[in-house]
């Protein structure tokens, strides 16, 4: 998760620090979902939430937004159930990610 963290952390100046630490904190849980996984064309999976995560948050979009951006594919793609990212994250998040 640290490279991707890397790509993403600048876009979050906008945010508190507890609120960055919570986007982190999804980006882990995407990153571990999306462990060894890779699009048709070879790309990492993990790559798309974290490109729509910095398109949101060059838009400076709320906290909730931004980690479900991360999430949106986990419940999809994964063994990470909505009831999980209802209790890590809220309602709001579980919501949003489940469309």
């Amino acid at each position: 998760a640290a490279e991707q963290w890397a790509t993403l952390h600048p876009h979050l100046q906008y945010l508190h620090p507890n609120a960055q630490e919570a986007v982190k904190t999804a980006l882990g849980v995407a990153v571990a979902a999306h462990a060894g996984q890779k699009r048709k064309s070879g790309e990492w999976f993990i790559s798309h939430p974290v490109a729509v995560t910095i398109m949101l948050a060059q838009h400076r979009m709320e906290l909730d937004l931004l980690i479900a951006a991360l999430l949106h594919d986990t419940v999809e793609d994964t063994l990470v159930t909505l009831e999980s990212v209802r209790r890590i994250f809220g309602h709001t998040v579980s919501s949003l990610v489940e469309g």
